[in-house]
């Protein structure tokens, strides 16, 4: 269903307006402050009633306000308003019958009513995907959690998994050492022996030098003392005491040390090439439940039926072939919120554009293909009084009428 017609007398700042639409588009230009919202709110008052009722929605002056709809579908909708903010509605056929529950019918027919597809581009991407949720009736929260838990799992492994890249990269590996070491313990307390025979001899050459140096200086003595020396002279030149070589023992634990060195190397190595696997392991692994939960949710998304090819949402916002809704060309996201406005609204088929001095000439041109294509109608409000207006308010009136019936009447 559209609007045939709107009757509107001292909603806001209007006096009297009468619009009968001939198009999809309906544009209600004038400058500011004139009455273009007041229409629009007009519309607003006759279907949704106390919930949508401004603060002051009878005009200055006036004792009452009404704002009357007809549809196409057979309906004839009127509100009367007070000053008080008190309402009453009648919703009729054409013939003149009344309808009981005049309101719980409105509801039924228009209950997403406020829908306004410009707004909805306004509004943080998660608000967008929550509003596309109830739409489609599609829940996908418990998937899209499962999958940021993961990818921030996978995204923790990734970064070990190249840690352990760097550090291995930086180690070294002897595939000669093997990974069994080598027992040191035995060489090094020959090497400690052998040290200490060495330093005992040294002792002896240096206790011999000194006896020589009394020799000479204490003659009175040079009986002991040559006694002495030919006994320590005995003593050196015994095969049995002649200094052990322990350059050998130095060398196999030098080389022993070498050997150990490389295989604790290798054995890092080892380990770290483990750890890399396993973090690789992991990261294949979240990254294929990952790739599931994407062709899950894709499978749901496409059975839901959602109103424009090619779009999904997540907890994060509002998706159009995979890429953010706020990333899409201007007329993109026109068409999307367009689609999810007249999903929304699948009975009363319109929508009010309330910030319409956004748009150019070319996307004016596009809600009215649009509006034309789902068989819809859109009401903007517009700054200015240019070709595109249907009608030009001023002062709560109607100064210019440019639909087909006010041009014929002329």
């Amino acid at each position: 269903m559209k609007i045939l017609s709107l009757h509107s007398e001292n909603v806001k700042r209007l006096k009297v307006v009468e619009i009968k639409p001939d198009g999809a588009l309906v544009v209600i230009g004038g400058n500011n402050a004139e009455g273009k919202t007041s229409t629009l709110d007009s519309v607003m008052y006759a279907l949704g009633g106390k919930k949508v009722l401004g603060k002051k929605p009878v005009r200055d002056g006036a004792a009452r306000a009404v704002a009357r709809l007809e549809l196409d579908g057979d309906f004839v909708i009127e509100r009367t308003i007070t000053r008080e903010g008190e309402s009453k509605l009648e919703v009729r056929s054409k013939a003149g019958a009344k309808f009981n529950r005049p309101q719980e019918l409105l509801d039924s027919l228009c209950a997403r009513f406020s829908f306004d597809p410009l707004a909805f581009l306004d509004i943080d991407g998660r608000q967008q995907a929550e509003l596309l949720r109830k739409l489609s009736g599609v829940d996908t929260s418990a998937l899209d959690s499962e999958r940021a838990n993961l990818y921030a799992k996978r995204t923790n492994a990734n970064s070990e998994a190249k840690r352990l890249e760097a550090v291995l990269a930086g180690m070294a590996y002897d595939a000669d050492a093997g990974t069994d070491p080598v027992q040191v313990d035995a060489l090094a307390d020959e090497l400690t022996r052998l040290e200490k025979a060495r330093m005992n001899f040294q002792a002896a050459r240096e206790r011999f030098a000194h006896l020589a140096l009394e020799l000479a200086r204490a003659r009175a003595k040079v009986a002991e003392l040559e006694a002495e020396e030919l006994t320590v002279k005995a003593w050196l030149e015994s095969p049995d005491n002649a200094p052990p070589e322990a350059d050998a023992v130095r060398a196999q634990l030098a080389d022993a040390q070498r050997k150990n060195a490389a295989v604790d190397a290798n054995r890092r190595y080892i380990e770290t090439k483990r750890a890399l696997n396993r973090a690789n392991s992991r990261v294949t692994q979240m990254t294929e439940r990952i790739d599931a939960i994407d062709a899950e949710k894709a499978a749901v998304l496409a059975a839901a039926n959602l109103p424009v090819p090619g779009l999904s949402f997540s907890d994060e916002g509002v998706l159009l072939n995979g890429v953010p809704l706020e990333e899409a060309s201007g007329a993109e996201k026109i068409r999307v919120s367009v689609g999810i406005g007249f999903a929304l609204n699948p009975k009363l088929r319109v929508l009010l554009v309330r910030d319409g001095s956004r748009l150019d000439k070319k996307n004016l041109q596009l809600l009215a293909e649009l509006a034309a294509e789902r068989d819809g109608q859109v009401w903007i409000e517009r700054v200015g009084d240019g070709p595109e207006c249907t009608v030009v308010i001023e002062d709560g009136t109607v100064i210019e009428d440019r639909t087909e019936s006010a041009r014929a009447a002329a």
